[in-house]
């Protein structure tokens, strides 16, 4: 993972441990008080010196005779920040903002306090007018980058970091932070560019150690992640962001549990970083670990970054668990379709227990999963709703639909219970679609899938090429194969180039709902891990699903089936990068199908 610092000013001070000189008689300040310049320095003694007692006295008289001085006001938070309580100097700085000027250098002090204290907002607002104000001072600059990019807003964060860069380019942690933007961006030349050079500067820089082994993962280099992420551990044994990249790396490369092991190190060491949590949580659910990973899951809304800060504001409490008695139970979707469709098996025992208890449950999910998920849970819930609708105001309280297994205390051996089929497709089109699959005569009917939306940060390792499917079925006697891939007609063209015969329906696949009839009259669907993987196997059709080497947690490690779905095959990659074995297997399983006679066997 990128790692962005601060190198913080106040950062540093406040581990300063300084232990108070010996008591002196308290003096009389009265000959000071016509000049408050004399008790400012005064006040900066006795700090040196670590007199806090008397410091405290200074500046109450200083502030009664002049309460609005700034240079007492700043000494007052900079005494706060030696002592360790980075409250007492926020506080200290904002009087000293409220009345001075916005262009004074002290204010970037007070950002790194507002920054460790976790006002971000409020840091933003303070960089934002103190920049504005016509402050020449590079460092400031660094600053404001540094608080835009905490904000997620990377390209306004990169044109603040150029700023100081221009005049201050070896600025501790510039490079690093500017790097951590651009991999963000997707602009990994740039980012390893940037931390070279940083490297060749300080080559015992741990944290562009870091930074520079996520590049590379980014680039699809695992191996050379590998290496620099334990040169950065080497440096920084006990620094958890090495750590937490040294995870990443392994479990891209199908190391598991050694990435376990690593990222439980980086939770020792660091257990309040969400980040940390949300890798702990993945690799505990991969490896069945459910225990301890569903508590660890609920860390995704501050750690998972497509989730993050996404969580709504809803008007009533969250549910914990509590009884339902009397009581409506608001749950809403989350994340993306297949984790809808994952996870939508639990809202049965769900609205089970709300009605034995005297409950009821409404249920919201994503427009184009509300006709399937309504027919589907039919009798359970009270309402489908769609997410677009207005919340309900009969609901008491509300639960994100991930955070349901964990408050149920769902752990592995429930899945069976909870296993497919649960999604009920419509059976007229079912039917439909049936009759115009007639005409193929007994060949195997084979759905086929290659890729998650374009977008999808891994999807570069997930997908399968259209025309290694080709390659790999071309000239297969005794199966037909139909495209479930949305919006790919060139891609379709080019497998039918290459001597796949392929039909595609999809354009008249308008929702989830159609989709759902569509596969529930095939015999078997081939599929990249997608929604439609979710979606098959919902509805207990056979699946056979080709996993990369750092596949989503839900299909665990090191077995061929999955207890999420019963009827689901998994074939994954023995090298990073490298389906053609895995689809040599398919092929084979293939054929050996349509010789037993178009007899789809889960093993």
């Amino acid at each position: 993972m990128k790692q962005v610092d601060s190198a913080g000013i106040g950062g540093n001070a406040a581990r300063v441990g300084l232990h108070a000189a010996a008591s002196m008689k308290k003096p009389n300040y009265d000959i000071y008080l016509r000049n408050p310049d004399e008790l400012l320095a005064l006040a900066r003694v006795k700090r040196l010196s670590a007199q806090w007692t008397e410091v405290d006295e200074i500046i109450d008289v200083a502030l009664g005779k002049f309460p609005q001085h700034v240079g007492i006001l700043v000494e007052g938070a900079r005494c706060g920040l030696l002592r360790g309580d980075l409250s007492r100097a926020h506080m200290w700085f904002s009087r000293a903002w409220d009345v001075g000027s916005p262009e004074q250098p002290w204010v970037v002090e007070w950002i790194d306090v507002m920054v460790q204290l976790g006002y971000i907002d409020l840091a933003l607002h303070v960089a934002s007018g103190h920049c504005r104000s016509g402050c020449v001072r590079v460092e400031s600059w660094f600053w404001l980058g540094y608080v835009l990019h905490l904000e997620g807003r990377v390209r306004e964060a990169l044109d603040a970091y150029h700023r100081c860069h221009r005049t201050l380019p070896r600025r501790p942690l510039l490079r690093n932070n500017m790097a951590a933007a651009y991999l963000e961006l997707g602009e990994f030349s740039l980012a390893q560019d940037l931390l070279e050079e940083a490297l060749a500067e300080n080559p015992a820089d741990a944290v562009a150690w870091t930074n520079l082994a996520t590049t590379l993962l980014k680039c699809g280099k695992p191996s050379p992640a590998l290496n620099v992420a334990e040169r950065a551990l080497e440096l920084a044994p006990d620094y958890p962001g090495a750590l937490q990249t040294h995870s990443h790396v392994l479990k891209e490369m199908g190391r598991t549990r050694d990435a376990l092991v690593s990222i439980e190190r980086a939770y020792a060491l660091k257990a309040n970083d969400a980040s940390i949590q949300w890798s702990l949580a993945t690799l505990q659910l991969a490896t069945g670990d459910y225990e301890r990973g569903w508590g660890n899951y609920e860390s995704r809304w501050h750690g998972a970054r497509e989730l993050r800060n996404k969580a709504p504001d809803l008007p009533v409490p969250f549910w914990n668990g509590q009884s339902l008695a009397g009581k409506t139970l608001f749950v809403w979707s989350e994340q993306g379709y297949g984790d809808v469709l994952q996870f939508v098996r639990f809202i049965r025992p769900l609205a089970e227990r709300a009605r034995r208890e005297g409950g009821k449950v409404i249920f919201a999910t994503f427009d184009p999963l509300v006709d399937l998920l309504s027919r589907s849970l039919d009798g359970y819930v009270d309402a489908v709703l769609s997410s677009t609708s207005q919340f309900p105001s009969v609901a008491n309280y509300h639960v994100s639909l991930g955070s349901v297994p964990g408050l149920l205390g769902i752990g592995g051996e429930d899945l069976i219970r909870f296993a497919s089929p649960y999604l009920k497709a419509d059976g007229n089109e079912v039917s439909r679609w049936n009759v115009s699959r007639v005409a193929g005569g007994e060949a195997l009917n084979v759905g086929l899938v290659w890729t998650e939306s374009l977008d999808h940060q891994r999807n570069a390792m997930l997908e399968v090429s259209p025309l290694e499917y080709a390659k790999a079925f071309t000239g297969l006697s005794g199966v037909r194969f139909f495209s479930l891939q949305k919006d790919a007609e060139e891609d379709v063209h080019k497998m039918q180039a290459a001597g796949l015969s392929i039909q595609d329906d999809t354009g008249q696949l308008a929702s989830f709902d159609d989709t759902a009839a569509y596969v529930a009259g095939l015999d078997l669907v081939i599929t990249a891990s997608t929604s439609v993987a979710h979606l098959a196997g919902g509805l207990g059709k056979p699946v056979w699903l080709l996993l990369d080497t750092n596949p989503h947690w839900a299909w665990m490690t090191g077995r061929s089936d999955s207890p999420w779905y019963p009827a689901t095959r998994l074939f994954r990659q023995d090298t990073y990068g490298v389906w053609a074995p895995a689809l040599v297997a398919v092929k084979r399983d293939l054929e050996a199908a349509v010789e037993a006679g178009k007899s789809i066997h889960h093993r």
